[in-house]
């Protein structure tokens, strides 16, 4: 077993990310793949969420992400955060209408559900449930929700943090992911709708690099744009 790395983590229990710097908000996107020879390969669009509820005495935000592929596909994905400091409290993702992931959040420790299928010599639809309970030294951040915690940050040009998440719909022992965030500058980014936004320009590494572009104000648009760079140099760009 590898030890923990020596780089300091920040954990929701540090009540650095505050899920009150995030306004309720209901924003369409449109997803596209910029290659490098220059074609712009549309993908799909995807409607984000964000509202506040109070359970149970615990004042909670919500993130729901409903994500349409251009095929027809459709993937929903639902998360519930303690509003204080975005400690994450249980996420549901659906595909076409059928439970893939269920997530519960106990402080450190994770309860997970999610479909496998048996290997063998031949394809087959034998769907099976993966449970696992994992446990981290400290409480994580749903990884999932990457753009709301970093908008949820107290961001500034150079401030720079490093958190640890975990997203249940990757590989077993790959789900924890430490993301390196900085941000490295100031941006004017335009919405398709031709309206210039001052943003925070964030770069996070982890296992590849993402840009987001943050609202610098607290109009009810938080996430502006957000870039991944793949393997291939393409850039898979989702824009408000």
């Amino acid at each position: 077993m590898r030890d923990m790395p020596l780089t300091p983590w920040i954990s929701p229990a540090d009540n650095v990310a505050d899920g009150r710097r995030v306004p309720e908000q209901s924003i369409a996107y449109s997803r596209y793949v910029h290659h490098p020879d220059g074609r712009l390969e549309e993908m799909g669009a995807c409607v984000l969420t964000i509202s506040r509820a109070v359970r149970q005495g615990q004042a909670l935000l919500r993130r729901e992400r409903i994500y349409t592929h251009r095929t027809g596909e459709t993937e929903v994905r639902f998360d519930e955060a303690q509003l204080c400091n975005l400690q994450p409290v249980s996420t549901a993702v659906d595909h076409d209408n059928n439970p893939v992931i269920r997530t519960e959040y106990d402080g450190r420790v994770i309860h997970s559900a999610h479909p496998v299928w048996p290997a063998g010599p031949e394809e087959t639809e034998t769907r099976l449930t993966l449970e696992s309970t994992l446990s981290a030294p400290r409480p994580v951040f749903e990884g999932s929700s990457l753009g709301m915690i970093i908008a949820a940050l107290p961001l500034a040009v150079g401030y720079s943090t490093r958190l640890l998440t975990f997203m249940a719909d990757l590989k077993p022992g790959a789900q924890f992911l430490f993301a390196d965030v900085t941000v490295i500058g100031e941006e004017t980014c335009t919405t398709r709708e031709n309206e210039p936004l001052p943003c925070w320009l964030v770069r996070v590494d982890a296992d590849r690099r993402w840009t987001f572009w943050i609202n610098q104000s607290d109009a009810a648009i938080s996430l502006v744009r957000v870039c991944e760079d793949l393997p291939d140099g393409s850039e898979d760009i989702y824009q408000a």
